[in-house]
């Protein structure tokens, strides 16, 4: 009865990480009210962006991304609001775009210089403004990319020393 219980169980678990692990990729809209209300809509379409897979699969240092700068030193800690970038960089409509093209881009363009067959966006526009349309497909291409598990691009990654704009 013991043993039937433990294989049940071991069974239970086993099926329980297979279900964990094909959980579909979320895509979250990076929205920013500021940026609208002080610029107007947006040209292109919304930039759909996977926080977990960033943060959890790739295992990428929130500040690398998050910044709050005192005396040229990242002082932002999890504890505090993240603001979006055209809170601080708002100057103008092109630094504001510049903020969040420089954050985003510069990281995927410098994976792309050390590892040139990452699939990481960099010049093409609707990967990450993507239409509505397109959402179950973008998840799906990157449920692929991550099951695939490029053990060269998490390296590459792990090794980049994120800060600031490139």
């Amino acid at each position: 009865m013991f043993k039937k219980i433990i294989i049940f169980l071991s069974l239970l678990l086993l099926l329980g990480v297979g279900f964990v692990q094909a959980q579909p990729v979320s895509l979250i809209p990076i929205e920013d009210s500021y940026y609208k209300s002080k610029f107007g809509q947006y040209t292109y379409p919304t930039v759909y962006f996977s926080h977990e897979v960033h943060a959890n699969e790739y295992q990428i240092s929130c500040k690398s991304c998050h910044h709050i700068y005192k005396n040229g030193k990242n002082v932002w800690t999890p504890d505090e609001h993240s603001k979006t970038c055209a809170e601080c960089h708002n100057k103008t409509k092109v630094e504001a775009v510049n903020a969040y093209h420089m954050k985003c881009w510069g990281c995927h363009k410098r994976i792309k210089e050390l590892y040139e067959s990452a699939d990481t966006p960099t010049s093409q526009c609707n990967r990450c403004h993507i239409k509505e349309k397109d959402l179950i497909k973008e998840k799906k291409r990157i449920q692929v990319k991550l099951e695939k598990k490029d053990n060269k691009l998490f390296e590459i990654i792990h090794n980049l020393k994120v800060e600031g704009f490139y």
